[in-house]
C-alpha cells in the first residue's frame, strides 16, 4: 500500500472518523475539503460522470442548507472513489512540498508530514522553521523537532488547549514514534490499526510504500 493511501485512511479518522459526508463545520469528506478545494472535488466528480443539482461553484461556501444534498452525493461509490483519488493527490503534494526543505524518506515521516498538511495546509513552513539542522540531522530528529514546533504553534493560538482531539491526535503520532520508530514503521504489513476509536484495515501482506524522491 502506498503511503498516500495509508495516510488517507489514517488521517480521515482524525478529520471525520473516516466518513465521506459533511462535517457540520463547513468541511466535506474524508479530509475536510473547503472553498476552492471543494469546488475542485465536485468538478472532478462531475467530470467522472457524477450528477449534481447545482454547479460546483454554488456549493462554495458550503452551508447547512446544502448539506443534505451533499450527504446524499457522499453515498455514491463514484464520489467515494473521487475523494480517495483527490486525497491521494493532496498527500503527494504535501510530501513533495516539504522536500524543498528536507527529503523525508520513511513512511512514518511522510505520514506525519501529510497529517500536518491536512491540518495546516500543504504550504505550511513547520519543517523550515522547526529548528532542526535540515542539512545534516537524521529524519527522526527532524520529525520530533517538527512535532514540537507544531505543538508550540497550536498552544500559542489556543487550539491545543481548546480541542482535546488535537491533543489525542498528536499523542497518537508520538506513540507511533516511540513504539515503532520513524525508520521501521510500515516496513512490516500493518493489517489493522485503531485510530481515534475507529478500526481501519491497511494491507494484509504488503508494507507501506513511501513516496520516493
Amino acid at each position: 500500500m502506498k503511503i498516500q493511501d495509508a495516510a488517507t485512511r489514517i488521517i480521515s479518522c482524525w478529520e471525520h472518523t473516516g466518513h465521506y459526508d459533511c462535517h457540520g463545520d463547513g468541511a466535506y469528506g474524508l479530509i475536510g475539503w473547503e472553498g476552492g478545494q471543494l469546488v475542485s472535488l465536485l468538478q472532478h466528480y462531475e467530470a467522472q460522470g457524477g450528477t449534481l443539482a447545482l454547479t460546483p461553484q454554488q456549493y462554495n461556501p458550503l452551508t447547512a442548507k446544502l448539506e443534505p444534498e451533499l450527504n446524499e452525493v457522499a453515498k455514491d461509490g463514484l464520489m467515494q472513489s473521487v475523494q480517495r483519488i483527490q486525497a491521494h493527490h493532496y498527500m503527494t503534494s504535501a510530501i513533495r512540498h516539504q522536500w524543498e526543505y528536507y527529503r523525508f524518506q520513511t513512511a512514518l515521516g511522510q505520514l506525519i508530514i501529510c497529517d500536518i498538511g491536512v491540518n495546516s495546509g500543504i504550504w505550511n513552513f513547520y519543517v523550515l522553521h522547526c529548528g532542526a539542522d535540515l542539512e545534516s540531522d537524521p529524519e527522526d530528529r527532524v520529525i520530533r523537532k517538527v512535532m514540537a514546533y507544531r505543538q508550540a504553534a497550536l498552544k500559542r493560538c489556543g487550539v491545543w488547549q481548546q480541542y482535546e482531539g488535537v491533543q489525542r491526535r498528536w499523542e497518537f503520532y508520538e506513540g507511533l514514534l516511540a513504539n515503532a520508530g520513524v525508520g521501521r514503521w510500515g516496513k512490516s504489513p500493518l493489517v489493522m490499526m485503531t485510530v481515534n476509536g475507529v478500526k481501519i484495515k491497511l494491507s494484509d501482506h504488503d508494507p507501506i510504500e513511501p513516496l520516493v524522491v
